[in-house]
């Protein structure tokens, strides 16, 4: 049965963080180990180009990127755009005292060079990774794509194993409300360290249908089953 919601289309850690400002050149320190904070969504920025090698993958022709300040790589197509946002804010009582807001985040950006949110997109979707807050998720804006609306919203779980951990991919499946139209999909499933992989739909937005998703759907739940943690 269907249920009417109102909900993101991708459910994202949103956090609460001052807008960035002009930053002078800062010495880095490590940022206060603070508790978590009620978020509100903040603006990704682009980073540097992310790290990528050609090498051996489990396809092969693959690419591999790695960020090796989180510590996590994945395998992509080298037909898909790959692209990383950074540090966005951060929460709006963690600023240390006496500390300029653009200083701050300048050492923040300088804690976190690779970027904090990655994604692999298709012509049809995407594939995100969204850290944890603990882990630089509470720095970053919206990992993905994000809205509101009112939906029917389906639900559905299967087995997934990225890791080497058992995980539950959930689908959820949105409609028009009191109708049978499909209008987007999302999957995620969470990894026991809290990071949040996603597989978002975008085939309308593209002027593409669901039968197109589901080719590359196939090609990106590849994409997220080989995440894993570097060692």
């Amino acid at each position: 049965m269907s249920r009417r919601w109102i909900l993101p289309l991708l459910p994202c850690l949103l956090l609460a963080c001052n807008t960035l400002g002009s930053a002078a050149t800062p010495s880095v320190q490590p940022a206060p180990s603070i508790p978590p904070v009620e978020p509100s969504p903040v603006p990704p920025t682009e980073t540097a180009l992310p790290s990528v090698t050609q090498g051996p993958t489990a396809i092969p022709g693959w690419l591999t990127y790695h960020n090796a300040t989180i510590g996590y790589s994945f395998d992509y197509p080298p037909e898909a755009t790959l692209s990383t946002t950074g540090v966005a804010g951060y929460p709006t009582d963690e600023l240390p005292a006496g500390v300029d807001p653009g200083q701050y985040v300048a050492t923040l950006e300088a804690m976190y060079p690779e970027g904090i949110c990655a994604s692999v997109a298709l012509p049809t979707g995407m594939f995100v990774v969204g850290p944890a807050q603990e882990n630089g998720g509470r720095y970053a804006g919206p990992c993905g794509v994000s809205g509101i609306g009112v939906y029917d919203v389906r639900t559905e779980e299967a087995p997934v194993v990225v890791d080497g951990q058992s995980l539950s991919l959930r689908t959820n499946r949105l409609y028009e409300v009191g109708t049978e139209l499909l209008v987007n999909e999302f999957s995620t499933a969470r990894l026991d360290d809290g990071t949040l992989l996603s597989i978002i739909s975008a085939w309308e937005q593209h002027g593409k249908t669901y039968q197109d998703y589901l080719a590359d759907r196939a090609i990106l739940l590849q994409v997220m089953t080989s995440y894993r943690a570097d060692p």
